[in-house]
This record gives C-alpha cells, structure tokens and sequence, in this order.
C-alpha cells in the first residue's frame, strides 16, 4: 500500500514551502540578533547564519518576490498562503536592518513583476494607463520619485558608491590599456 504523502499537493508546494519556511528561519534569526543576542566573532550585527549581511539580504530578496506572487496568486486556504504571509513580514522586517541597498532593489524590482504579472490582464488598468494625459503625468512623476529615490540610496552610503565608482574607471582604464591580454591573474592589485 503506498503512502499518499502528498494527497491534495503537489510536490512543488512542499519544495516551495521549504524554500520559504527556510528563509522564515533566517528572518527568525536575524531578528533574534538584531534584538537578543548579536553574532559571535563577526564584524556585523546581522548576519543570520552566513558570514555578512549582503549574503543574508540577498537569501531574503530572492525570495520575496516568490512570497509575494503566492499571496497575490494563491486561495487563502492553502497551506502555502500562510507561510508566504509569514515569510513576507519577515522579510519586510528584516531587508531594511539589513542597510542593502542591492537587496532593496532587487526587492522592489521583483515586487513590480509580480504585481505587472498579476494585472497585466486587467481591461480597467490598461484604459486607464493609454489615456495620454495619464501619461504625461505619470512618466514624470516615476522620473522624478526614481532620481530622488536614487539620491537618497547614494546618500545612505556615498563612500561605498563612490570606492565602486573608483574600481570601476580603474578597470576600465586597465581594459583600454590592456585589451587582449589583460594584467595577468591576480595582477590587479599590483598594477593599481
């Protein structure tokens, strides 16, 4: 007689389920050191099980948009309803203490596609945008939250911004220098 462990769900429910109660825990985590206990032997105050906050950040980014999609998407009494619920308010308390600026992007970035995913189809929103007065108003008005937007990330952290800036005409100058065989591996440093 076989076992019908998954009787009324599919397997990739459960593996879903996984992934999201995994990153559950490390919210869990995060937050106990954010509050309780901060983490032994690091340089940051939030790490949840990995070495740096930027890992962190990024496990919780990647899946917040797969949350999200399964809140938008999913009958309310399904199991996997609420530990996206739970995942998402996790990940909302958590992605801001983690001051990744990569992770609120790709954040924010995944939370539009999934929300264009979710109403693309809708006849009302598309009347609504193929007005041309709407799109004279609302083209600005995204221009001008993204400029401010985009200062007030550089003004988080202006020195990490420009030390990238700097590798960046760095690099491109060796490239130009360089353009077929390059430095050398490992030689970066040195030919700084």
């Amino acid at each position: 007689m076989k076992v019908q462990l998954f009787k009324n769900h599919n397997f990739s429910d459960y593996l879903i389920a996984i992934i999201l109660l995994l990153i559950s825990l490390q919210c869990i985590y995060a937050l106990l050191q954010l509050h309780v206990f901060p983490p032994s032997e690091s340089l940051f105050k939030l790490t949840g099980t990995f070495v740096n906050p930027d890992h962190l950040a990024g496990y919780v980014a990647s899946g917040f948009p797969l949350a999200l999609g399964i809140l938008i998407f999913k009958r309310k009494e399904s199991f996997l309803y609420y530990i996206s619920l739970t995942c998402v308010i996790l990940s909302i308390m958590i992605l801001p203490a983690t001051m990744i600026r990569g992770a609120w992007i790709a954040t924010f970035i995944g939370t539009i596609v999934v929300i264009y995913y979710r109403y693309r189809n809708e006849s009302s929103i598309l009347n609504i945008l193929s007005k041309r007065w709407i799109k004279f108003s609302v083209v600005p008005l995204i221009l001008i939250l993204l400029t401010i937007f985009s200062i007030a990330l550089y003004q988080l952290k202006p020195d990490s911004v420009n030390g990238r800036l700097l590798i960046w005409k760095v690099t491109s100058d060796m490239i130009t220098d360089h353009p077929l065989t390059g430095v050398g591996v490992g030689q970066f440093q040195s030919t700084v």
